[in-house]
């Protein structure tokens, strides 16, 4: 059984600087975990208990089949996205599902119990934590409740599944898994242009949205990749781009949805409220979602930055394929105040102006991704499937590539040695310049914060990476 989930709060704490650099990440078929840029644990499917076993450690076995996304839990298991087995499942660090299971300690999917919950090539799930309050006797108690949010991209649907750890009846505390699966977004939403009006979404990418002030869930961002934008759900009532100046539900007084409607309104502070047009990400990847003292940064991997849609393309479009970030700043206690940074300029931000960006020239030309050879140089390709923000001045990004046949070290020659050929999962350290102007801003890769290193070859290379994260 899964631990008590009211173990599972983050609170304050602190990196150490001797803890060594470990990356999780998945492949097409497996978990991998390094420590530096040597593997140190391989995860390559899962076992559960089934009702139907004859013996004890007659377990299930599975292979993971395309993983999108592994990502680490506070109490040190890993959520995985298994898009091709189409599920999410809690895994230990032996592989064993401890999450979903029924009432009786088995795996949830494969239960006879099981009838509301059918996902189709799911994309991304994220986990929240919360408790809820029940009278008991005439005293308030309360009951540890863990969420999961998961793209179910072939339903066409976000869902938030709330699991229990008590009897509804008795309110025992028996440790036994009661899940509620409840539709969070509408399988179709209006889009402007459209000779239907309204579009099938296709849900790639679902992120919960807290309050920043009380941490209450507002709703969720949510990449909708065949129409090329973020939409923002607000929860509760299902509201897709809530006009700006409507009022949160559950948040904190007089907090609207202002800071998030520049995704889909040019001029969230104007006092008429529209909707549209959106900002434009074609390919869409990756959405990373992360608060880092009183500010969020909201990042999006995808072939293309365009900009609105029905404008001229921003300027970024000219660069393909990258990681592009904006940042809301909430540092106030005025929730009047919450807005895109301002980047210390004093004037508001341009709302179709990414704060931070990285493409494929500010990837090439430097030795760990160009070799300089007789023949001419040896560029890695530039393909981004995921970035995640680690602190305010660092990001991780996965370039997702299979080597390119033949392309070894001793077959290339030059400064081989010193680079990375192939699928490459790197950090970069951001400088601003000290101004507020995106597109000069200086990035560095440093060789120690590489997987692989440049010039190592691994015995069983991955296998275009989808996704990775920093511990």
């Amino acid at each position: 059984m899964m631990g008590d989930p009211a173990n599972q709060d983050i609170g304050p704490g602190y990196v150490s600087a001797l803890r060594p650099w470990s990356v999780l990440l998945c492949d097409s078929s497996r978990i991998v975990e390094t420590i530096g840029s040597e593997p140190s644990w391989v995860c390559t499917g899962t076992s559960s208990p089934q009702r139907t076993q004859s013996f004890i450690g007659e377990d299930l076995r599975r292979p993971f089949s395309r993983p999108a996304k592994a990502t680490r839990l506070p109490n040190g298991d890993i959520l995985v996205v298994d898009t091709g087995n189409h599920r999410v499942v809690e895994i230990d660090r032996a592989g064993r599902i401890v999450w979903p299971l029924d009432l009786y300690g088995y795996e949830y999917y494969t239960s006879s119990d099981n009838h509301d919950l059918k996902l189709s090539r799911p994309a991304d799930a994220n986990r929240y934590y919360g408790w809820m309050t029940i009278d008991v006797g005439g005293t308030p108690e309360r009951f540890p409740v863990v969420h999961t949010v998961i793209a179910d991209t072939g339903n066409a649907r976000v869902i938030d599944i709330q699991t229990t750890f008590h009897d509804p009846v008795t309110l025992v505390r028996d440790g036994r898994q009661r899940h509620t699966i409840t539709t969070v977004t509408p399988t179709y939403v209006q889009v402007g242009g459209s000779p239907r009006g309204y579009e099938r979404v296709r849900y790639t990418s679902a992120a919960p949205i807290n309050d920043p002030g009380n941490g209450a869930l507002i709703g969720y961002l949510c990449a909708a990749s065949n129409l090329n934008q973020l939409l923002v759900v607000s929860a509760g009532g299902r509201i897709v781009n809530p006009y700006a100046s409507l009022q949160t539900s559950g948040g904190t007084a007089g907090a609207t949805w202002a800071p998030w409607a520049w995704l889909y309104d040019a001029d969230p502070a104007d006092t008429n409220d529209v909707s549209g047009p959106s900002l434009q990400f074609e390919n869409i990847k990756n959405v990373s979602l992360k608060r880092i003292g009183g500010t969020i940064y909201v990042g999006v991997t995808c072939s293309r930055y365009i900009g609105r849609s029905g404008e001229p393309a921003h300027a970024l479009a000219a660069a393909g394929p990258g990681v592009f970030e904006f940042r809301i700043d909430v540092s106030s206690s005025d929730p009047a105040d919450w807005q895109l940074d301002q980047m210390g300029t004093g004037a508001a931000w341009p709302t179709m102006d990414p704060h931070w960006f990285f493409v494929g020239d500010d990837y090439r030309g430097r030795p760990m991704t160009t070799i300089s050879t007789a023949a001419g140089d040896f560029d890695n390709r530039w393909y981004p499937v995921s970035a995640q923000r680690v602190s305010s001045d660092t990001v991780l990004i996965t370039n997702s590539l299979s080597q390119t046949e033949n392309a070894t070290p001793a077959n290339i020659g030059g400064g081989a040695r010193q680079a990375v050929i192939g699928s490459h999962i790197f950090e970069v350290l951001t400088d601003d310049g000290g101004d507020a102007d995106p597109t000069n801003d200086l990035h560095a890769l440093d060789p120690q914060r590489s997987v692989p290193a440049p010039g190592q070859a691994w015995a069983d290379p991955f296998v275009q990476p989808a996704y990775a994260e920093v511990k």
